[in-house]
């Protein structure tokens, strides 16, 4: 693990573009990221 944050938010723009899926897996980033600490997804406001 390098410590860097993925792009989530470019990641679900590209994702609506070409409508793919994404998966995330966010075991390291729970209790460190975000405004309440629940991870990627609340840090960049991806439902």
């Amino acid at each position: 693990n390098s410590g860097q944050i993925a792009p989530l938010d470019e990641i679900i723009r590209l994702k609506e573009k070409y409508r793919f899926r994404v998966l995330v897996e966010e075991s390291n980033s729970f209790g460190v990221l975000g405004k309440s600490g629940r991870g990627l997804t609340e840090y960049f406001g991806v439902p």
